[in-house]
């Protein structure tokens, strides 16, 4: 950063802050590109790991609801800040798996993706993985605010969703959602509370409505005495107030935003809702004690850790109750939230407890990440093994790929068969966004070793499709053309790859034999 620091905004509670108004800028201009140039981190809340336990704990919610649901409407199933619509691909793919061969597969049940993002709401109207969902009546598009919406107006049916129009309890899915909604920020010290101002600084060349300036900001905290009937919210004031009474010698980050938000949602249901969050964060009362500053941490937009306890004392004051993991998780807190009437909901904990608590996202996540670092040295059974608990996740495929490709030649024919109905289920579960990564062409060029030319072929041809001709791939679409003596088709994909690659010596070899047999045939 520049020596030169100019003042963007000073001494304001952090909530107020100039932050989120940048925050939403990005946001908006950036769209999908947030995700699909790996600005926003996506993965740890949208693998097809966790959108297996969602929609298994789901359907264990289902299970407690069904006998007072009125089936003239839809269940639905919201997801709030959806981004890309990855973790709503995986979760719809897993979902109806199995939900059509289940004993409530008579209750309609119809998914909604939702962001405040006017381009990424519309990008979803584009994919065409998604497309499908739609014409089956199974997924539907809104635009929520977490700051202002009190209804969803789905735009696939043009129909709004309100305390007037819903007659069933919805579902919530909210990843990576409350750790980017308003917060406020105090220092707790033995029974005395401060209220913390966020002053922002930023190089005086800089554009203050520019939201890339998010990342070459300086945040500096100030302290000033405060009461605990801070708020106008009794609620809300009478949690300061425990906190005050509880900790010592602390930073207590106060998620007014999420608090605000869920209030809104529960007008808008009737009091009736699910809602299974994912997030960096706590909901344990000792993480919160002995906490310095908090991290803002910057990522083309910013997050900072969800203070899920507060968000769970909030709940119960509003009559709810809140599900969450008895042991301390690693990277991803997974807690759920159950409005409605006062039964205890026996099928839902007990999908809670198989889904996250024992076959935990948050687990996974860590083995995984130790897995990664020695994925390469698994034989191919290990390595199967694991893609198969990973529920076919891509990264864990293309990451093993060298591998595949270098015992391609070699595999019995019983491990040939596996590799290839993994390949299928790997590009079945996933997700395109246009990213870097060519999950087709990799998948082609395994299964022309593998010798699968006429499958390699179709990849091969979406690689194409996807990512523009390449040399290379033009030429492996002519090696499998060759494999299946359709010599006039090898012929124009090798002269196409020439085209592209007059020197490429391979291509130059394989054109002589084409020409050849040609004459002979």
């Amino acid at each position: 950063m520049s020596d030169k620091l100019n003042i963007l905004s000073s001494h304001q509670r952090l909530s107020q802050s100039l932050l989120w108004d940048l925050q939403r800028q990005f946001f908006e201009s950036a769209g999908v590109n947030a995700w699909r140039n790996e600005i926003v981190p996506q993965y740890i809340t949208s693998n097809p790991h966790i959108a297996h336990a969602y929609a298994r704990t789901i359907f264990g919610w289902l299970r407690d609801v069904a006998d007072s649901l009125d089936l003239s409407q839809p269940v639905y199933i919201v997801e709030l800040g959806a981004g890309s619509g990855r973790l709503a691909y995986h979760l719809l793919k897993s979902f109806w798996g199995f939900f059509e061969d289940s004993t409530l597969s008579h209750i309609p049940v119809q998914y909604v993706l939702t962001d405040f993002s006017q381009s990424t709401v519309d990008f979803w109207g584009t994919q065409s993985q998604l497309k499908p969902f739609v014409e089956d009546g199974k997924l539907d598009f809104a635009r929520f605010d977490a700051e202002s919406s009190t209804s969803l107006h789905l735009i696939q049916q043009d129909i709004e969703l309100s305390a007037d129009t819903l007659k069933n309890p919805v579902i919530f899915v909210a990843n990576y959602f409350f750790d980017g909604l308003r917060k406020d920020v105090f220092r707790l010290n033995f029974g005395d509370m401060q209220e913390s101002l966020v002053t922002l600084f930023a190089p005086d060349s800089s554009d203050a409505n520019d939201p890339a300036i998010l990342d070459q900001l300086e945040i500096r905290y100030h302290y000033r005495a405060t009461q605990p009937d801070y708020y106008t919210n009794a609620d809300y004031n009478q949690l300061l107030d425990f906190y005050v009474d509880t900790l010592d010698m602390t930073h207590l980050v106060f998620p007014v935003g999420s608090l605000d938000c869920i209030g809104r949602l529960l007008e808008m249901t009737n009091q009736r809702f699910f809602m299974l969050t994912g997030d960096k964060g706590y909901h344990h009362v000792y993480d919160l004690a002995s906490r310095g500053e908090p991290t803002i941490k910057m990522h083309g937009s910013f997050s900072m850790m969800v203070n899920y306890h507060a968000i769970a004392e909030y709940v119960r004051l509003c009559n709810g109750q809140f599900l969450g993991t008895d042991h301390h998780h690693a990277s991803l807190d997974i807690c759920g939230f159950i409005f409605g009437d006062s039964s205890d909901y026996p099928e839902t904990r007990q999908a809670f407890k198989r889904e996250i608590v024992g076959a935990s996202p948050d687990d996974m996540y860590t083995l995984k990440g130790a897995v990664d670092d020695q994925l390469t040295d698994l034989d191919i059974h290990q390595f199967l093994a694991f893609l198969r608990l990973n529920h076919w996740d891509s990264s864990t495929f293309l990451d093993y790929l060298p591998v595949l490709l270098d015992i391609a030649e070699d595999v019995s024919e019983q491990i040939r068969q596996e590799i290839f109905h993994a390949t299928q289920s790997v590009w079945e579960m996933y997700y395109d966004i246009g990213e870097v990564d060519d999950l087709a062409g990799s998948l082609g060029q395994l299964l022309y070793g593998l010798d699968y030319p006429d499958d390699a072929i179709e990849y091969l041809q979406h690689s194409i499709q996807h990512k523009g001709k390449q040399a290379q791939t033009l030429y492996l679409i002519a090696q499998c053309y060759y494999e299946v003596d359709d010599l006039v088709q090898a012929q124009n994909y090798i002269l196409q790859t020439l085209d592209l690659a007059p020197d490429m010596q391979t291509a130059k070899q394989l054109d002589t034999r084409i020409q050849q047999e040609i004459r002979t045939s």
